[in-house]
């Protein structure tokens, strides 16, 4: 799971790098607002998979104000047109905040290891897999500029 977010942070950081945006080969730029609950939604990683099964799986983080750009092979070059399912995964760190000593302390006294963290899932975890997703997107051939996803 953090292996995701990390992957589509490192995406979503990159992008807008260089002189111009790249384009995927028949692909469109898509980028729009997240929200859960009505409210914009920062730090979430969103995929869009393809309905059928078939076709590349895009991605984009959500930053300030639910903002997202989606990227599938580089960073910016956007996504095919079509029907997707969409997921979102956003978590917290509710670990309780420790200082550098406390934290070695701990270790020593565990065998070396550390606390484990204690993560919260923000969004539901239905909407963390396309099979029990009920989030649904259709782009179209124009791309978008304002795809609006909401979470319930």
């Amino acid at each position: 799971m953090k292996q995701l977010l990390l992957s589509v942070l490192s995406l979503t950081v990159i992008s807008g790098c260089g002189p111009t945006q790249p384009k995927l080969d028949g692909g469109v730029h898509v980028s729009g607002t997240l929200f859960l609950s009505g409210s914009p939604l920062e730090g979430a990683a969103i995929s869009f998979h393809p309905e059928g099964g078939t076709g590349q799986t895009s991605a984009a983080f959500s930053g300030a104000d639910g903002k997202f750009t989606v990227t599938t092979k580089l960073p910016g070059d956007g996504m095919m047109p079509g029907n997707y399912i969409v997921t979102v995964i956003k978590t917290e760190d509710k670990s309780p905040p420790m200082t550098e000593e406390e934290r070695d302390r701990y270790a020593s006294t565990h065998g070396g290891n550390y606390p484990e963290a204690v993560i919260e899932y923000v969004t539901d975890r239905k909407y963390s897999n396309p099979k029990t997703s009920d989030l649904k997107v259709t782009v179209p051939a124009g791309g978008s500029k304002d795809l609006r996803i909401d979470v319930p």
